[in-house]
């Protein structure tokens, strides 16, 4: 496991297509954006896949 503390507008990179850019830090909660290929296939925690709408979420496919 791997714990890092990243501020506003910085980015992950994992391997070479996945990027996790920090979006925004409000009221407690991080806002995040996923960059990656779309042979990539990106799920939730939750189980649902990122693509699905979720009540309060748009893609950023949406925008």
């Amino acid at each position: 496991m791997l714990t890092l503390t990243r501020r506003v507008g910085e980015t992950l990179h994992i391997g070479d297509h996945t990027a996790i850019v920090v979006e925004a830090l409000e009221n407690g909660k991080v806002r995040i954006r996923v960059q990656s290929d779309q042979a990539t296939r990106t799920v939730r925690a939750d189980g649902r896949p990122a693509d699905r709408p979720v009540l309060g979420l748009r893609s950023s496919r949406e925008r």
